[in-house]
């Protein structure tokens, strides 16, 4: 819970994973069973409009 401005500011500022912790990310993806496997880009696409109606 918290404000949506504020939280939109911080993850604004952050990075993708690089390095040992990509690739630590990737190996623990591994261990999962049927994980979801849609494109980032259209999960945070559809994201994005459950916040329209508050906008």
């Amino acid at each position: 819970n918290g404000v949506f401005e504020e939280m939109a500011g911080i993850a604004s500022r952050t990075t993708g994973l690089e390095g040992t912790s990509l690739e630590r990310a990737k190996r623990a993806l591994t261990y999962i069973k049927n994980r979801d496997t849609v494109e980032e880009t259209e999960i945070r696409a559809e994201f994005a409009t459950y916040f329209d109606a508050v906008a």
